[in-house]
């Protein structure tokens, strides 16, 4: 049960963040949308602080977990991270407008300094680096460090999900998860200008 009523005020939380912005966020507002008492938000959540950060991690988890899943995978290294890049901006294109409220809100800011010192950013790393290496011990990706390169698709494929959440135009997402995939791979230099 308790569970079940963590669950829901997550989902209120998230709903109200996606139509109103944290600003206008309200424990009394949570507790209507869960349909519960004010008293029983406090009884899981000592602020608001801990109410948003709280909800934004529960509803993150599933992420993280088929994140995961794709790269502890027996797909081929360049099939792992096409995966992981279509699933990660599906993802979020699905929760948009929570996500877009989150993104312009200065409360945020310190959430997206903690990214980098998270366990979570470490182990994707890791495990970034890992199947860049498998690539790289296969032949398919040139000799690169691989923790370098991990770093930077991580941090590009986050670019690439902020810009498409905050982007008002309609946008073919496969589309561009298949550019941004071929400018990763292939870089921007033509064949002629290689050396």
């Amino acid at each position: 049960m308790e569970e079940f009523t963590k669950n829901t005020i997550h989902q209120a939380v998230l709903e109200l963040i996606g139509e109103k912005g944290v600003e206008n966020l309200t424990v009394s507002r949570v507790a209507q949308r869960a349909g519960i008492a004010k008293g029983t938000v406090y009884l899981h959540f000592k602020d608001k602080d801990e109410l948003v950060c709280s909800s934004i991690d529960s509803s993150l988890n599933p992420l993280y977990t088929e994140l995961l899943n794709i790269l502890d995978s027996n797909l081929e290294p360049v099939d792992k991270m096409k995966k992981y890049l279509l699933f990660s901006t599906n993802f979020f294109d699905e929760y948009r407008n929570t996500f877009r409220a989150l993104l312009y809100n200065h409360h945020q800011a310190h959430v997206r300094k903690e990214r980098y010192m998270s366990s979570n950013y470490e182990v994707f790393i890791e495990k970034l680096a890992t199947t860049i290496q498998q690539g790289i011990d296969k032949g398919v990706f040139r000799p690169v460090d691989s923790e370098i390169a991990a770093i930077s698709f991580m941090e590009s494929t986050i670019a690439i999900t902020v810009q498409y959440i905050l982007n008002d135009k309609q946008r073919d997402l496969k589309n561009d998860v298949n550019n941004f995939f071929d400018i990763i791979l292939n870089g921007i230099l033509s064949n002629q200008s290689q050396t």
